[in-house]
């Protein structure tokens, strides 16, 4: 089992430095894994108590792990005295992972010894309070270019590292060292080229995998929750929100208690509203003929070709203006479908960039009341997932498409152009040799952070296949 389910090499657990390996494989079982069964953990507990005897009368646990291996690199941080040894290859990596995802706490040290800790253990420290944001910035960024340098053409490990990627983004935003800031936008730009090979490899594929264990694109994302037992279940849609804002939600749901399961899922690329939503609600691949207007017939259809009565079935838009009334629904529909599209409407009207973009994602989810309406449709005994049919990126504009680029084009935005037929693509490529864009079908799209719009103008859209478009989150609420 922990060879084949969690990738633990079981002939390294009792070879040199045994001690840091074995916790090396309980953070890897017991947080990245997310849990074991009662017979692994005797089995673990058994060759741990000899390296970590009070752990292992605490009891083999998530909290506990996390709380031993705070004290240690407080220890380590303040004395230099740990039980560990955080500079071993296998442990450092762990502790990286550990910091990036907020398992562990960073500790503040002086200027002086931050600068004189190697850099991949600076994960784990700051200098100020005023200065800490920073700190973990720099922190995560070395993080990053060491997963870079290991990352694969595997959905889990894009969807592990998005979450990474988004806690830098919102510290980005927040920065004001502008060297930092640029070393930052480096390596985003680097994952998102790691990113579009990913895409031109495995996409495709990805589109036959089951979504009963988790849906790793949108289309599947009703196979899955069909496939859990609760009886009630709430879909909800916001529309446009990328993995940051989302971790930006996250945090107020959790500010006020709810727990959450954190994952994600892939858009349909181009990552058009008309498509990638149609997938969400159609639970397969959209008609690139239709838009997204008979969604809500879709929905239904779909829940009743899987045995669902019609009067158990609900599709619901809300927004600001008209919100959403727990009222109305009733204690008969054990399926609903919602969908907002404020976040959608919010983005494409931001001129001053992601800046903006948060402070208003930050105001919408005030003034909504979204946290109060995910806590009403958790307390009507909803099983609510959360999703997006795309995300959002700021773009820098290429140039403005003329007449004979837009030459049979049935669709077109500002980062994806859909053709009538192979000819008018091949045109289109022919007359802008200069851009890269990637094909899938009779669409091309956008790869980097650009858009069809004014030369060098800003502005925030979506439609291509960047990471903050394709990756969306996929949440589990009262799971």
């Amino acid at each position: 089992m922990l060879e084949n389910l969690y990738n633990v090499d079981f002939d390294t657990l009792t070879s040199s430095k045994a001690k840091e390996r074995i916790l090396n494989a309980l953070i890897t079982v017991l947080l990245e894994k997310n849990g074991i069964n009662e017979p692994l953990t005797k089995f673990l507990s058994a060759i741990t108590k000899p390296y970590f005897p009070a752990l292992v009368t605490k009891g083999l646990t998530k909290v506990n792990l996390v709380n031993y291996i705070q004290v240690q690199w407080q220890s380590y941080v303040d004395k230099a005295i740990s039980e560990l040894d955080f500079n071993e290859s296998l442990l450092n990596k762990s502790l990286g992972y550990l910091f990036a995802f907020e398992y562990l706490k960073p500790v503040q040290v002086s200027p002086e010894k931050y600068d004189a800790f190697p850099k991949p253990l600076k994960i784990g420290l700051f200098v100020d309070q005023q200065g800490h944001n920073d700190n973990e910035l720099e922190g995560l960024i070395e993080y990053l270019k060491q997963q870079l340098e290991i990352i694969e053409d595997i959905a889990d490990q894009w969807f592990k590292i998005i979450q990474v990627l988004a806690n830098a983004k919102l510290k980005y935003l927040l920065s004001e060292n502008e060297e930092l800031k640029g070393a930052y936008q480096k390596i985003e730009n680097a994952f998102n080229i790691r990113f579009q090979r990913f895409i031109d490899n495995t996409y495709g594929s990805l589109f036959s995998l089951s979504g009963v264990r988790k849906p790793v694109v949108v289309s599947r994302i009703l196979e899955h929750i069909n496939a859990k037992p609760s009886k009630k279940k709430a879909l909800l849609v916001i529309d446009g929100m990328n993995y940051w804002q989302w971790n930006i939600l996250g945090k107020a749901l959790s500010d006020v208690g709810i727990v959450y399961s954190t994952n994600a899922s892939l858009a349909f690329i181009p990552t058009i509203t008309a498509w990638s939503r149609q997938a969400i609600f159609k639970g397969d691949k959209p008609d690139l003929s239709s838009d997204n207007s008979k969604e809500a017939k879709l929905f239904v259809t779909y829940w009743l070709n899987h045995g669902v009565s019609g009067f158990q079935i609900a599709y619901k838009k809300f927004s600001i203006n008209e919100p959403l009334r727990l009222e109305d629904i009733t204690p008969d529909i054990t399926i609903i479908g919602l969908v907002c599209n404020d976040l959608d409407d919010i983005m494409h009207g931001s001129i001053l960039g992601n800046s903006q973009l948060k402070t208003s994602t930050e105001q919408w989810i005030a003034i909504s009341k979204i946290v109060e309406s995910i806590s009403g449709l958790k307390a009507k005994g909803f099983q609510v997932y959360i999703t997006a049919d795309h995300g959002s990126i700021e773009a820098k504009g290429l140039k403005n498409l003329t007449m004979k680029d837009k030459l049979g084009a049935l669709s077109r935005g500002k980062r994806h152009l859909h053709f009538t037929n192979e000819i008018l693509l091949d045109n289109f490529l022919e007359l802008n040799t200069n851009i890269e864009v990637g094909k899938k079908g009779l669409s091309l799209y956008l790869k980097k952070q650009e858009a069809f719009t004014n030369e060098n103008s800003q502005v925030i859209t979506h439609g291509g296949s960047h990471l903050w478009e394709v990756i969306v989150p996929f949440i589990s609420i009262n799971e």
